[in-house]
């Protein structure tokens, strides 16, 4: 028979494996929920779509999608009249007003940039930038373009009936964001510049180091060269000065291709240095 103890444990267990399994489920659905659009109201003769797709509304004046961007747009007569991007969490509940003006309506459409500004008329969320709204009526509107890292503007406007107006914003970073910016810029630069400088030194080096060892060995052969050329000039009367006489000569050729490759690699360590200068200065 098992103990108390043993049993606990084991219910222990069970509870935690529960409780996390729970868990999962919830975050599951959060992770794989749809998301609602509702409309407050529905104008006449109008076709939705949502992301290029026909839509009809339910009977709630509202759709059911999965979550992420919207392109949600409203025409008439096969012409775009309303025109709003968003993006759709799981769960979420995004309305959209929609103002069946009587009679006449003006049209406004704003655009900004950089796009993707939250748009309030009147105080309102209205939906983001690039926004059109053929449904307005006329009067006068309090338009307000709100981005993260940028200066909110407002301005101020008078629609007329039947009016067609546009209007664009130009969003100016804020200071905070332009230091940030900046000070990334210059890090950057700073990481350039001694990748660079390490490039070019280490080329340098390497190309001094040989040019050094070749530098060495043209000197050992031009000393064996003026080594056999002073044994010429004594023994020119004794068969053996043909023999230094060759040797000078071999001697004098192999330390042509050291001289050669001594002066390519101090013309290397010349081109790294000035590749070094550059990278410090630029």
């Amino acid at each position: 028979m098992e103990d108390t103890h043993s049993v606990e444990m084991k219910f222990h267990h069970i509870t935690v494996a529960y409780v996390l399994l729970l868990f999962s489920v919830v975050a599951f659905a959060d992770s794989t929920g749809t998301g609602r659009i509702t409309l407050t109201s529905l104008p006449d003769s109008a076709v939705f779509y949502i992301n290029g797709l026909e839509r009809t509304p339910d009977e709630d004046n509202g759709f059911t999608i999965d979550p992420g961007p919207v392109l949600f747009e409203i025409k008439q007569r096969r012409v775009v009249v309303f025109s709003t991007f968003f993006i759709l969490t799981a769960t979420e509940v995004q309305k959209i007003p929609i103002n069946c003006c009587t009679g006449t309506c003006a049209l406004l459409h704003v655009t900004t940039e950089p796009p993707g500004a939250v748009l309030s008329i009147n105080g309102n969320i209205v939906g983001t930038t690039p926004f059109l709204d053929g449904f307005m009526r006329p009067g006068d509107l309090s338009i307000m373009v709100t981005r993260p890292g940028y200066i909110p503007v407002i301005r101020r406007l008078s629609l007329n009936t039947d009016s067609s107006e546009v209007h664009t914003f130009e969003l100016e970073q804020t200071q905070a964001v332009k230091d940030s910016l900046a000070a990334a810029k210059r890090a950057l630069r700073r990481k350039r510049q001694i990748l660079q400088g390490s490039l070019f030194g280490g080329i340098g080096c390497v190309a001094l180091i040989a040019g050094g060892y070749f530098d060495q060995r043209a000197y050992r052969h031009l000393e064996e060269a003026q080594k056999a050329s002073e044994d010429y000039d004594a023994a020119r009367s004794d068969p053996a000065c043909q023999a230094a006489k060759e040797e000078y000569k071999s001697q004098r050729e192999q330390a042509e291709r050291p001289i050669l490759y001594r002066n390519a690699l101090y013309g290397v360590v010349g081109a790294c240095l000035a590749g070094f200068y550059l990278s410090i200065v630029f």
